[in-house]
């Protein structure tokens, strides 16, 4: 490695790990969200078709409980 790129070896090197650990983290997040979305979903489709709502409660507006 030539003498002029040895003082920034460490800094470039640490700014590239501090940028890949940002967009890992990111991505991760993202997936886990998307993962807790359908998860939800999932467990309010099945909780439905074991409770279904009242006749009553289902034709009514969200706005007149």
């Amino acid at each position: 490695m030539p003498d002029a790129l040895l003082p920034w070896a460490f800094p470039l090197a640490l700014v590239a790990a501090v940028i890949l650990t940002a967009l890992s983290i990111t991505i991760a997040a993202v997936a886990l969200s998307l993962l807790a979305v359908v998860a939800l979903g999932v467990w309010r489709a099945r909780y439905l078709k074991k409770h279904p709502p009242e006749a009553e409660l289902s034709n009514r507006p969200f706005w007149k409980f």
